[in-house]
């Protein structure tokens, strides 16, 4: 019996019925090509979700000005009618599915850079007012910016009409219009940004005025069975930002003008993890939002935001509060999630972990968008279908970490025997750890599984197993991984044997009393959650760094809101400080006010880690096996570095 009834169930979207009432949220995704175009590996990925189920495809932010316009280094564009021929074959896959594909038009407004190569200045709805933003506010001390006249408006106005016909003419379903997240839109309906003194600044009536006019002129020019949406801001955070009742308004107003849907997000706000959810915000909790919006509108409301188990969408739609929802990065952690959640398989899900290193934290740098669960996102053309080795091979994985699983898992997927060695009692490794901190317990579902995949995949298991050369030897493997992992650092710091280590704290093996004073050496990802742990017992802590920044690793939204969290729990941070000795509890420290010294009840280490058993892999070498290491034994680092390397690694085996 199917589950989830109300979640895969028909809806309408204008004159349009869909499938189910999942639609893939629009991401920017660096896929296109540099001049825009689109390819190949941007239409296998979109079709491959649309394959798995997904009722509305959304391809995020297509460009309507390009290059200015742009809002990402590689972003496709559709601004052109050279545009419309691949777009064209991207609607013919997706409606092989039995999907509608409704691109996401957009303008980055201030938050574009200078076009390098014909030197044109980024344009703004108002130059001459300070804006507290947190995505517009950095652009303003980057370059120049160019005020845009009225006449420029209504050009601009015009693009975004003429984008929407492009995708008409390629027999798109329609189009969304982004409005939302502080972008160009937005910029208009805000007071944050919007101090214009001529028809589109001022009142609400007349912030509005350019996107009702884009909504008013897409109708009028492809006609009343193109669905024209908006995603809107549900709510602002700025001082100047929208209330609820002018974002009502908003809502209102464009569904008079004639738009279909409105898909509630964010709009104006000051921390990056409003927009960018990193670990620590619950499932659905921008949901009151659209509630809000769909209790005053008579079109369909989609809601977003940290939505990843079907049960709660399910719960979403059945308490009316939209009438789809739309999911993002669930989507490149596991492109089957509707599938699976069909056929009452849910719990197979690969779930999304908010971590944000392979999807945000690679389109900042330029790179296409990965995942760190999935090492596929972007591979859709080459591996839609897993290959199979032609000769199965006899394969020995050491170590049940992050690393070792997932290569066992992988060379078993394409065919090999694999057997996974580990000596301890439990499989994990430091992911055992990684979902104890604050706001990270969602690390706990990557780990659950990796487990149950190996039992999936069939995959012999052999736990407290200290494996040595001579006892994988006698296994007579074809190919050994070693993983083996890492252990924590002991810096060279005289009486540093009077410290114990970040990992026992964490895992509760080291009792640290609320009334103590602690110490934590190293303030990077280990060191902030171990603050952060700890600061929720009461404990008076100092953070103690020697780099010039803290939580130096993470992403932007996560350092700030980690940032966030220690000063709330008073958390006292050192940088650009030297621990020189620890003798009973004093630590004499140099930093930037010279020396001193600091008294501490406890002190813990979080000073990095190292390989752990790294010779293993030479003596297996010396005895003429084939060996390859994965994960932290070559170098501690982060789990998409785990999982990625050893993905890929396994898939040599082919």
């Amino acid at each position: 019996m199917q589950q989830f009834k109300t979640l895969f169930s028909q809806g309408r979207i204008g004159k349009r019925t869909t499938k189910n009432r999942v639609v893939m949220a629009p991401m920017g995704d660096c896929f296109a090509n540099p001049d825009g175009t689109i390819n190949d590996r941007y239409i296998a990925y979109y079709t491959e979700r649309a394959k798995h189920g997904v009722g509305v495809i959304m391809p995020g932010v297509l460009c309507v000005d390009f290059p200015l316009g742009r809002g990402i280094a590689i972003q496709a564009r559709i601004d052109t009618l050279q545009n419309v021929h691949d777009l064209a074959f991207l609607a013919t896959q997706v409606h092989r599915y039995d999907a509608l594909l409704i691109p996401q038009l957009h303008h980055a407004g201030a938050m574009s850079s200078r076009d390098r190569t014909s030197g044109q200045v980024p344009v703004c709805v108002t130059k001459d007012i300070e804006v507290e933003h947190v995505l517009v506010a950095p652009f303003r001390g980057i370059e120049e910016q160019r005020e845009l006249t009225t006449e420029d408006v209504r050009v601009l106005r015009d693009k975004f009409i003429a984008a929407a016909k492009y995708c008409w003419l390629a027999k798109c379903d329609g189009v969304e219009i982004q409005c939302a997240h502080g972008y160009f839109i937005n910029q208009f309906l805000s007071r944050d940004y919007n101090g214009r003194s001529d028809e589109y600044g001022g009142s609400l009536e007349n912030r509005m005025r350019f996107p009702v006019e884009v909504i008013r002129g897409i109708r009028a020019e492809c006609g009343p069975d193109f669905i024209v949406g908006a995603r809107i801001p549900g709510f602002e955070t700025v001082k100047r930002g929208l209330t609820r009742d002018e974002i009502i308004t908003i809502a209102k107003t464009f569904e008079s003008a004639g738009a279909n849907h409105l898909h509630v997000s964010t709009g104006c706000v000051t921390r990056f993890s409003n927009v960018e959810e990193c670990q620590g915000y619950e499932q659905g909790w921008r949901v009151k939002n659209s509630k809000a919006i769909k209790e005053n509108v008579g079109i369909p409301v989609i809601t977003v935001g940290v939505l990843r188990d079907p049960q709660v969408c399910e719960d979403v739609l059945n308490r009316n509060d939209a009438d789809f929802v739309a999911i993002g990065r669930p989507l490149l952690a596991d492109v089957e999630w509707v599938e699976k959640a069909q056929s009452g398989r849910e719990n197979e899900i690969r779930h999304c972990i908010c971590c944000l290193d392979g999807c945000l934290e690679h389109m900042a740098t330029g790179e296409a968008i990965a995942c760190t669960l999935n090492p596929l996102v972007g591979y859709e053309r080459e591996y839609s279908v897993m290959p199979k080795a032609a000769a199965a091979k006899k394969v020995v994985v050491v170590g049940g970490g992050a690393a070792g699983m997932q290569a066992a898992i992988t060379a078993a997927q394409t065919g090999h025997k694999v057997t996974l060695l580990e000596k301890s009692g439990r499989l994990g490794g430091q992911l055992n750890l990684a979902c104890i901190p604050p706001t990270k317990e969602m690390v706990r579902r990557p780990l659950e599984w990796l487990q149950d995949e190996l039992v999936r995949q069939g995959i012999t298991v052999r736990m407290n197993f200290a494996a040595d050369a001579k006892s994988i030897q006698a296994m007579d493997p074809d190919f050994v991984f070693v993983a083996t992992g890492a252990v924590p650092s002991v810096p060279p710091i005289p009486g540093v044997e009077a410290a114990v280590q970040a990992w026992d704290v964490i895992e509760g093996k080291i009792p640290v009393s609320p009334k103590q004073k602690v110490a934590i050496l190293g303030g990077g990802i280990v060191g902030c959650e171990t603050a952060m742990l700890l600061g929720k017992n009461g404990n008076k802590l100092v953070l103690i760094e020697m780099l010039p920044a803290l939580a130096n690793g993470l992403t932007e939204a996560t350092k700030q809101d980690v940032l966030a969290d220690l000063q709330e729990k008073k958390v006292e941070m050192l940088t650009s400080t030297t621990v020189k000795s620890i003798d009973a509890g004093r630590l004499t420290v140099s930093g930037p006010a010279g020396e001193a010294v600091i008294q501490a009840d406890l002190v813990v280490l979080a000073a990095g880690a190292r390989p752990f058993a790294a010779e293993l892999a030479g003596q297996l070498r010396e005895a003429g096996l084939r060996v390859r290491t994965l994960g932290d034994v070559n170098k501690p680092a982060k789990i998409i570095n785990a999982i990625h390397d050893s993905f890929w690694a396994a898939m040599a085996l082919l």
